[in-house]
């Protein structure tokens, strides 16, 4: 048995702007190497902005934070 819930786009902004939010850590320190190279293979707007990804350095090696639309296009919640 299916059921169909009818949302309208509001609700349906709200509920994805709640589940980006509730993963998203500003603070949070990620391995700069990983994330160059997966930057790489996007698009030249998303590759634009490696150069400017602060270099950090944490456990003997190299992190970087990254901002909220990085890691929406990183993590593929957008597809």
């Amino acid at each position: 048995m299916k059921k169909i819930i009818k949302l309208t786009e509001s609700d349906l902004n709200r509920i994805v702007k709640k589940i980006i939010n509730e993963s998203y850590d500003p603070d949070r320190l990620y391995d700069r190497g990983k994330v160059v190279s997966s930057l790489k293979n996007g698009p030249p707007m998303v590759r634009k902005f490696i150069k400017n990804l602060p270099i950090i350095e944490c456990d003997n090696k190299i992190c970087t934070k990254i901002p909220e639309f990085l890691y929406v296009y990183l993590s593929g919640k957008l597809y």
